[in-house]
């Protein structure tokens, strides 16, 4: 038995293989504090790279090679976007004039995603209202954080907090500290406890999502591939059983009523290990056909279907994106 499990092991190595990138948000922004957007030009030259120097897939054959647990063509490569965001009309477009099928992991939440709101409300003001004011300082209270948020900041200090970005250790403004800590919180603690910190910023949440590019350009909908990603982009292993089952079937529901088909692919809210349970993957099992992680990993003819690995893509000039790229390709 242990020798035929080191013979599977060194045949695997030599099996053609599938590097899944995942992107976020593509658009030109002044600020990106969790550092999941890339920019216009560096996406246009790493999609010029791509069609290059790989065998870009869609969704279908991804699907069907998967299924009859066939090998992927050399140097394969599948593009997949997560959360849900305005600009992907655009990047829908850009894909479908360079003939590429994608992936658009879409989240239906009703009102602006909460690093967004924070973003908004917390980072870019050259002066914080009052209201919003007050409700950092008591959610920074309530966390036993002894922070003394800005309440302003002038044009040149409004010019640097917009370049700084997260993972960091570096604040070089205390609102820095306060948005990192209040994500961190959020990503982990169950948002439906009355006394959640996604409750109380919540309060300040006064801007729709638009999900109008679904319903009014069906033939870029039609070309690319919509899976689901919860309704609200909660950590699901924070979250009870019947809270993680509302999450993804509302959110499928959902979806499929926008789109009049079924949706086959999930992917989990952030996507490593450590956001997601085994009764997640009993119900992705229950409602989807695939669902997809973001750790690091190559993806084989005898891959998990319901934990497939994606590599993370930022927002990288093309000789830093070839670099990543030959790595992820690599990967064994």
């Amino acid at each position: 038995m242990q020798i035929r499990k080191e013979l599977y092991k060194l045949k695997k190595k030599l099996w053609n293989k599938l590097s899944i990138l995942c992107y976020h948000r593509v658009e030109n922004r002044d600020a990106d504090p969790i550092n999941i957007t890339v920019g216009t030009h560096n996406f246009s030259e790493q999609i010029e790279w791509l069609k290059k120097s790989t065998n870009i897939i869609t969704p279908s054959e991804f699907e069907k090679i998967l299924m009859e647990r066939k090998h992927f063509p050399k140097r394969s490569v599948l593009l997949t976007f997560d959360d849900g965001y305005s600009s992907y009309e655009n990047t829908m477009s850009i894909l479908k004039e360079n003939s590429i099928s994608a992936i658009f992991f879409i989240s239906t939440p009703e009102k602006l995603f909460y690093w967004d709101l924070l973003l908004e409300k917390l980072i870019l003001p050259k002066k914080i209202l009052e209201k919003d004011f007050e409700v950092f300082n008591s959610i920074l209270a309530t966390l036993n954080q002894n922070i003394k948020i800005e309440q302003s900041l002038n044009e040149k200090s409004l010019k640097i907090i917009k370049t700084w970005k997260l993972p960091s250790t570096s604040f070089p403004f205390e609102r820095c500290k306060a948005f990192s800590i209040i994500i961190n919180k959020i990503e982990t603690q169950n948002p439906f406890k009355n006394n959640s910190v996604f409750r109380k910023i919540n309060k300040i949440n006064n801007m729709t999502k638009n999900f109008d590019y679904l319903i009014s350009k069906p033939e870029l909908i039609n070309y690319h591939t919509i899976g689901s990603h919860t309704s609200n982009h909660f950590n699901l292993n924070s979250l009870s059983p019947i809270q993680q089952k509302n999450q993804i079937s509302k959110n499928k529901k959902k979806l499929e009523k926008y789109l009049k088909r079924r949706i086959r692919f999930f992917a989990y809210p952030y996507g490593s290990r450590t956001h997601y349970n085994k009764h997640s993957i009993e119900l992705a099992k229950k409602y989807f056909k695939f669902s997809f992680s973001n750790f690091k990993g190559n993806v084989h003819k005898d891959s998990n279907h319901f934990e497939i690995p994606r590599f993370l893509v930022r927002d990288w000039n093309i000789d830093k994106f070839k670099v990543k790229l030959e790595s992820f390709i690599a990967n064994k």
